[in-house]
């Protein structure tokens, strides 16, 4: 199977830039990179991918709604446009969807009331966390012109003030976004996890007794836990995070990477080596992937902005900053090999957690943004990890956080100059001086399948493309690095001693000759070198022997 085989979805449709030449002279809209205020991206000319007919049927359909969305992913920029829409800022929604909308909306303008969790500074004690409501709620008072005096606790204050607004200037509109954070920043820390979902649980229930002084509610979040109150209590709250209509509500379609990036598509592949259609290739193998209902696909967002801004394939989502607490979570489970998540089959509602210290790792996982729905089979689901961009993203965390080996940064250029000169022997050696740092009990707690996750992690940090457990005819192969000169193909071996080394390079001689691992790249073009790796389990070290030789490298 080539690279550039490997997506989910379709393949991206081949463009015609025929037209465009004449265009190029004249400046690309600037791309809104990390820009999450939908005004400003308006006001500044930037690149905007309308979802406005989205967000106006949300508002023709319902009052109350919740979505669950990984970390930049598009949430907060979708709350900003819905401000924007209830505020009746015709000014912003020229040319888009909903202008008519917004247009109507402005001869009566709603209050919008709209709420940043994750604004609060988590590392301060749990007890300022009323306070810091009752700010917010004030600043609300302020704008609105509104005789506003705290009450005793911040959800009193919430529900005075709700009342206080309907009566003065109509139903109020309650935008929340990342709800969840603040229980999340906090979540290795129980005691204070605790009281801030104590204050946050008060706080939320106030919406459902203000039903009557709210035009519409929308809350986003990473997660979803009935414990924090919001489930339990809003009973009335449409859960759209796995609706098939609002799946593409955030995150970019083919459709529209074809549509409103083709010039900027065509800017990158006139000035590369790439030409257009393996250009799209190669973005869909990188950023697309995700799917929220396990039929339709969209790219990352953040890292699709910042690939055409920086004209480079990077893991821009990882490096934006990793979630802390997943890491915990994953130590806490002993999960020392991610690969066990992929095909991992679950059931419809395992997101659907009472209690946050009792989910599940793939809960987690998924809602964090590491796994996506591959599959949708009635109410069972299939989760896989959606793109390159993730799997070395998920590599770093595991180096990183869970086998604690920080060096691995340094080694990557080395590693890809190796596979480049296709000298398998340096990228063994590089390796073994990995094996050295990881801790010695990491190795008695994981089992002998550490060193051949370590050794994929490691090539997938390297930006390499890895496949685990690869079908052939007649069996899987442990690993298959491409890279686009040459394939690897890769069976490990783990011998408890000295004398079993050769023992258990015999044994992956005759694998690749009886499972004919071998076979799929029979008409390949690229070169393809099979190799068994023997880890010699006492020196803490790896061998690695040429099949086709049969002789060590």
């Amino acid at each position: 199977m080539k690279a550039k085989d490997v997506f989910f979805g379709q393949k991206p449709r081949k463009q015609d830039f025929s037209d465009l030449d004449k265009s190029m002279s004249q400046k690309l809209p600037p791309l809104p990179v990390g820009e999450q205020n939908f005004a400003n991206l308006r006001h500044d000319g930037s690149l905007y991918i309308d979802k406005t007919a989205l967000l106006q049927r949300l508002i023709e359909e319902g009052r109350w709604y919740f979505l669950s969305r990984p970390r930049r992913f598009g949430k907060s920029l979708t709350l900003s446009t819905l401000e924007a829409m209830f505020l009746g800022k015709t000014e912003l929604f020229q040319g888009l969807a909903a202008e008519a909308w917004v247009t109507e909306q402005a001869q009566h303008p709603s209050p919008v009331l709209h709420l940043d969790l994750s604004a609060w500074p988590a590392a301060e004690a749990a007890e300022t966390l009323p306070a810091w409501l009752i700010s917010e709620l004030q600043s609300f008072a302020v704008e609105y012109d509104l005789r506003f005096s705290p009450m005793p606790s911040c959800a009193q204050s919430f529900s005075f003030l709700l009342r206080t607004a309907s009566k003065a200037l109509g139903q109020v509109v309650v935008l929340i976004d990342e709800y969840d954070t603040p229980i999340l920043k906090n979540i290795n820390q129980p005691e204070k996890s605790q009281v801030v979902r104590n204050y946050l649980r008060d706080f939320y229930q106030i919406l459902k007794s203000s039903s009557a002084h709210i035009r519409f509610a929308f809350l986003t979040g990473i997660t979803k836990f009935s414990k924090t109150g919001v489930f339990s209590a809003l009973n009335n709250l449409r859960d759209i995070s796995f609706a098939n209509f609002f799946s593409s509500i955030t995150g970019y379609t083919q459709a529209e990477i074809d549509e409103y990036f083709q010039a900027y598509i065509h800017d990158l592949s006139h000035n590369s080596t790439n030409d257009t259609e393996n250009l799209l290739n190669k973005i869909k193998e990188y950023y697309d992937g995700y799917s929220f209902d396990g039929q339709r696909r969209v790219y990352n967002p953040f890292s699709i902005l910042n690939f055409f801004y920086y004209k480079e394939f990077e893991n821009y989502w990882y490096a934006s900053g990793e979630p802390g607490y997943l890491a915990e979570y994953l130590k806490k489970y002993g999960i020392y090999n991610p690969d066990v998540y992929k095909n991992c089959v679950v059931d419809s509602l395992f997101t659907d957690t009472v209690d946050i210290e009792k989910a599940r790792p793939e809960s987690f996982l998924y809602q964090s943004g590491y796994l996506t729905i591959a599959k949708k089979e009635a109410d069972t689901l299939i989760l896989d990890y959606p793109n390159r961009e993730v799997l070395t993203s998920i590599a770093k965390l595991y180096l990183e956080s869970i086998y604690t080996i920080p060096t691995y940064k340094s080694l990557t250029k080395r590693i890809q100059e190796a596979f480049s000169a296709q000298n398998f022997r340096s990228v063994v050696d590089i390796f073994n001086s990995e094996l050295a740092s990881i801790p010695y009990a990491d190795f008695q707690n994981a089992g002998e399948g550490i060193y051949r996750t370590a050794f994929l992690l490691l090539m997938r940090a390297s930006n390499l493309l890895v496949n685990a457990e690869n079908p052939s005819k007649k069996g899987r192969t442990d690993l298959v690095i491409e890279t686009h000169t040459a394939i690897y193909v890769i069976e490990c071996k783990v011998a408890q001693s000295k004398k079993a080394i050769q023992k258990k390079c015999s044994e992956g001689f005759s694998q690749f000759a009886k499972r004919e691992y071998l076979a799929p790249y029979a008409e390949e073009t690229r070169k393809v070198y099979a190799y068994v790796l023997v880890i010699d389990n006492e020196e803490r070290c790896a061998l690695a022997f040429d099949v086709k030789t049969q002789t060590q490298i």
